[in-house]
């Protein structure tokens, strides 16, 4: 098959968008805000992310979880606050 003249030029802009935004601008991002914070924090935030993913999922489309995903949630979850909780800890 062809692709017609007006498909391709859809084609460019949402190539250009998944090389421009979703996989160059998300890496410059990552290592800015590393370079500005404390590692364990970094971590703890990328540890999190399947929660704020969920989040989102269920704001802005409407999504739900089911029992498996409160559960993977809730041990996400209790990870990142026993790791906050013992990086708070003073050292001896």
């Amino acid at each position: 098959g062809t692709i017609a003249p007006n498909q391709c030029f859809k084609l460019g802009l949402a190539t250009s968008w998944i090389g421009l935004v979703t996989i160059a601008y998300t890496i410059y991002a990552q290592s800015f805000g590393q370079a500005r914070i404390e590692p364990t924090t970094a971590n703890l935030i990328y540890t999190a992310q399947p929660i704020f993913t969920a989040v989102f999922a269920y704001l802005v489309l409407g999504e739900s979880l089911g029992t498996s995903g409160y559960i993977g949630g809730a041990l996400i979850g209790a990870a990142v606050l026993l790791v906050a909780q013992s990086d708070m800890t003073p050292q001896k």
